[in-house]
């Protein structure tokens, strides 16, 4: 089992998930700082300081768009079983929260960390690395096309779930995530030099969210 190839598919299918999604109904300008209430289908958080609302997208057009998975037989996941919560904004931003957890043994409330050990302590042990990987933040920035992530040699993240009633997610989060990112406009692509590799991060503050989730493939909800 590599980790590498494993994130970096976890991120894929996140992605691929939300930007294959229809919209919610929600007409609100989610990168407008102002009152943002907390509705079924939302994540809110503060990314540096600034209110930001995720309210668009779900896990499948098969379903109505404000739900996301449960999928208790997911191989990226370290475990095997993810809580995918996916939503994006009209900014072109995306904001995902996979918990590796069985859903139906979380006791409310209970919290969930990642710490830059996860990425570091990796073993092949596939109990080992099962039991030490519990969530991933993620907040990609389409524009800048910069993706965030706890999992990093500095990132760091903890969710707490507050209700899980009729399958009905809610809690609270925050981090801080890294990006790494190479500028390919100035890169020369016939240069056999390794190109630099600039580091971001971004501050998670605030966060909360609720969402609806149903229980069934992420892979099957792509078909």
């Amino acid at each position: 089992m590599d980790i590498f190839k494993k994130t970096f598919f976890l991120l894929f299918i996140s992605l691929l998930v939300l930007t294959g999604c229809k919209k919610d109904d929600s007409d609100s300008d989610s990168s407008v700082e102002s009152e943002m209430k907390l509705e079924l289908g939302d994540i809110m958080c503060k990314v540096d300081g600034i209110q930001t609302k995720f309210s668009f997208g779900g896990s499948s057009e098969m379903i109505k768009s404000n739900v996301n998975h449960y999928d208790a037989d997911y191989y990226p996941s370290p475990t095997g079983k993810v809580i995918q919560l996916g939503r994006s904004n009209t900014d072109f931003k995306i904001f995902v929260i996979d918990i590796f957890k069985d859903f139906d043994k979380i006791k409310t409330p209970e919290t969930f960390t990642s710490k830059p050990s996860d990425f570091e302590d990796f073993s092949e042990d596939d109990e080992l690395y099962s039991d030490s990987k519990e969530i991933m933040l993620s907040y990609t920035d389409m524009s800048s096309m910069k993706m965030y992530t706890s999992w990093g040699e500095k990132g760091s993240s903890s969710v707490t779930i507050t209700s899980k009633l009729s399958d009905v997610i809610e809690g609270t989060f925050n981090g801080v995530l890294y990006a790494e990112s190479v500028d390919i406009m100035n890169f020369d692509f016939s240069s056999e030099d390794i190109p630099e590799i600039s580091i971001d991060s971004v501050l998670i503050t605030d966060g909360k969210f609720k969402i609806q989730l149903v229980r069934e493939s992420l892979f099957d909800a792509l078909e």
